[in-house]
């Protein structure tokens, strides 16, 4: 009886031992069923997928191991009773067949692809798209690389409904970063800014963090080329009031490019919006 006992005890305890040694316990991961809610985005819930995924392996080898356990006990206390000993064979035996069922599974998919066993998904990126048709249109003839004919950027498609956000969208993303819209006479109109130019001037005040006032945006533009397609009337430029502090910034930080055909000096940034400086202001543009 003693011999069989242990026979049927030693794989229980083998199991057991090799869990225990390497770590691979772990209750903090059990998903939480019943909160579903609490998920948020794809990272989570390729995460409660996991988490749910090592918590069966876990449950299901402790299963096993549990049913091999009792009936090994079965198995030595049934001696005498054939009909006790080999139903608690079977028993052993579909144990032992779950067992390798289930790391068997896992080590086919290990083998073709260990994605297969570790689930992620890439965060995805916003993606802006831009309010009209735009016609296409090449860089212009300017004197520098960056500027079209007449200092604007090439010729675009005309007529184009170019959209852009609104004027309260506008200014609740400036004021949430602490950009100053001139008011009062003259005041600027930024009603129709494309998201690009946006997220340009955002991102100058982020990294700078010097005193930003935009003086014009999308307002009465009579210079503005009607076939260029990055000008103030299609909500492609801001001007930015002059300041010690961001003229430092913007001449030591960003790439000098030369200068445009009216001889304003001309600076791009990393993210690609090129700041002209102008006799009383900058002029930004972002084409991304």
């Amino acid at each position: 009886m003693r011999k069989y006992f242990l026979i049927f005890l030693f794989p229980a305890l083998n199991v057991s031992l090799a869990l225990a040694a390497t770590g691979q316990v772990d209750l903090s991961s059990v998903p939480d069923i019943a909160t579903p809610q609490n998920l948020s985005g794809a990272e989570s819930v390729t995460n409660w997928i996991n988490n749910f995924y090592q918590f069966a392996l876990i449950g299901g080898v402790f299963l096993a191991v549990g049913v091999i356990t009792w009936a090994g006990f079965r198995y030595a206390l049934a001696a005498g009773n054939p009909s006790t000993q080999s139903d608690a064979r079977d028993q052993i035996l579909q144990a032992l067949l779950g067992l390798i069922l289930l790391f068997g599974a896992f080590l086919i998919l290990y083998a073709v692809n260990p994605g297969l066993v570790n689930l992620e998904l890439e965060g995805l990126n916003n993606v802006y798209v831009p309010g009209g048709n735009n016609g296409g249109g090449g860089i212009g003839t300017g004197s520098s690389t960056y500027t079209g004919g007449g200092g604007e950027f090439g010729g675009g498609g005309a007529g184009g409904n170019w959209g852009g956000l609104t004027d309260a969208q506008v200014r609740q993303i400036f004021g949430q970063n602490n950009i100053g819209i001139k008011s009062g006479a003259g005041a600027a109109v930024v009603d129709g800014l494309q998201q690009s130019i946006v997220n340009a001037v955002v991102d100058l005040k982020r990294n700078c963090n010097c005193n930003i006032t935009i003086t014009e945006g999308t307002g009465n533009h009579p210079q503005d080329n009607p076939a260029a397609t990055y000008t103030h009337t299609h909500g492609y430029k801001v001007d930015i009031r002059l300041d010690a502090s961001l003229d430092s910034y913007i001449t030591n930080n960003f790439t000098y490019v030369g200068v445009r055909s009216d001889g304003a000096a001309q600076y791009l940034a990393p993210n690609g919006a090129v700041y002209a400086r102008e006799h009383n202001h900058w002029d930004v543009v972002s084409r991304s």
